[in-house]
């Protein structure tokens, strides 16, 4: 037999042992990150949940058992901050008052905030004598109305404002009183780390008189005389209607009213001021599973809304260069910032955080990844091929397009206008055949590409929740 040497341990064993223990030590570090951040999103939707099961029944248990006769809706805007207040007289003569407070910092969550102020969100909620006047800065005190700040789920300080912003926020709130008296309360809440939408929702007639023998029928409200034995007649609920619904309403929607509207080919009015009214459409309502992969662009997950017509014109990008993609041209910088500046502060507070994946060109070899609230279309998103675009795995083809049946060969459904007239629109990846175009959807619809510094329509997607 041969024997070992006893020259000890050489250095490539050394190098290799060290290799070995990194490594080791690496992927160990990675799976313990993993699991942690899994612990702490489950631990943030316990919290949440806890939140707002528990305002949810506090305020159903008053408007179910007790009855709700009036309801009054109103709203202070200030600068950043907005103040609602449901004021509710109820069966017995008492009064109840749900306040909401939404004070939005400047941040990447929120970009028309004020860099002024800190992050403030506070719901409010109890029995009161006298309403409080909302109007009235600071907001007074009255009778057992109860403070429920939201839950404190991770904030951070703004690099460019020095302001707190917090990752749990109120997001969106509606609230309508329908024509067959039927009160809806949504207050939903946005926190980046997770992917499901959370919110508290509150539906109750109002001044309905229960005809039902069950004592503990959902909808058995009250009279000054008591219980008055029959079978309930359940208030007929509201048409949903994209074309007239508020923007927290829409976010609010159930997927089964946005695809009858979707499917309807309704259309919304947004008023852009100085850019005139243009019309936006719903373009996706799915979420299949690829959605949640790792470097997959989330533009064609989710609630999609697109234009559906071209707001104005302007060049991809100054220099007629595709450096850098999307992220870098002078396009992506005029549509962060006057489109989306020009859209109503009611729609801007609906719109989310998207993760955008784009192409290179020829002279390029990643793909690039940014996040937008506002962002162009992609060709796969269009017509479900990759038409010179490198990052058309990274993404799927829209409901609406796919609905539509659009492909290279069958593509009038991707035509959009410009003041009456069919024109050119505008794509966010480079294309791929090319060190200065990018791509385009032509007058007739069908795929295109375009010199950067030429000037195309300018027709952008968000997503909303």
């Amino acid at each position: 037999m041969k024997k070992l040497n006893n020259k000890g341990i050489t250095t490539i064993e050394v190098i290799i042992c060290f290799i070995l223990v990194v490594t080791i030590t690496t992927s160990m570090f990675a799976t313990v990150s993993s699991f942690n951040q899994k612990r702490i999103i489950e631990q943030y939707k316990e919290e949440i949940y806890t939140y707002k099961n528990l305002l949810t029944k506090e305020i159903q248990d008053d408007f179910i058992k007790i009855g709700v006769t009036t309801a009054e809706y109103k709203t202070n805007v200030s600068g950043s901050k907005t103040i609602h207040s449901v004021n509710c007289v109820m069966k017995d003569g008492s009064k109840r008052q749900l306040i909401i407070i939404q004070q939005f910092s400047k941040s990447e969550y929120h970009p028309s905030g004020s860099a002024s102020v800190n992050d403030y969100y506070m719901i409010k909620y109890g029995a009161t004598n006298n309403f409080v006047d909302i109007s009235v800065n600071p907001l007074p005190e009255s009778g057992d109305i109860i403070e429920y700040p939201i839950p404190e789920l991770g904030s951070f300080k703004d690099d460019d404002t020095g302001k707190i912003v917090q990752d749990f926020s109120i997001n969106n709130v509606s609230v309508s009183i329908s024509p067959d008296n039927v009160l809806n309360i949504y207050i939903g809440f946005y926190h980046p780390e997770l992917t499901t939408r959370y919110g508290i929702q509150v539906i109750c007639p109002i001044n309905y008189v229960s005809t039902g023998r069950d004592s503990g029928s959902r909808f058995n409200l009250y009279t000054a005389s008591g219980i008055v034995p029959d079978t309930p007649t359940p208030p007929t609920p509201t048409p949903f209607s994209f074309s007239t619904a508020t923007w927290a309403q829409i976010a609010a929607a159930t997927p089964e009213q946005l695809q009858a509207a979707m499917a309807a080919g309704e259309t919304k009015d947004v008023n852009m001021g100085s850019l005139g009214t243009h019309k936006v459409r719903i373009a996706n309502l799915s979420t299949p599973s690829e959605c949640n992969g790792s470097g997959y662009s989330k533009t064609a997950c989710g609630k999609v809304i697109e234009f559906a017509d071209i707001i104005t014109t302007h060049n991809m990008n100054s220099p007629n260069s595709t450096e850098g993609g999307w992220p870098a041209t002078s396009m992506r910088t005029y549509v962060s910032n006057d489109i989306y500046n020009a859209l109503p502060n009611d729609l801007k507070n609906v719109i989310i955080n998207t993760t955008v994946v784009s192409g290179h060109a020829q002279n390029g070899t990643t793909n690039f990844t940014s996040t937008d609230k506002l962002y162009l279309l992609s060709p796969k998103e269009v017509w479900k091929r990759d038409n010179y675009d490198s990052s058309a795995n990274a993404t799927r083809q829209l409901d609406y397009y796919q609905n539509k049946g659009v492909t290279t060969s069958n593509y009038s459904a991707a035509i959009k206008q410009r003041s009456g007239s069919n024109a050119t629109w505008w794509l966010r990846s480079a294309y791929s055949g090319s060190t200065i175009s990018f791509n385009d959807v032509s007058s007739n619809g069908n795929w295109h590409a375009y010199s950067s510094s030429m000037s195309s329509g300018v027709s952008p997607a968000f997503r909303i929740g």
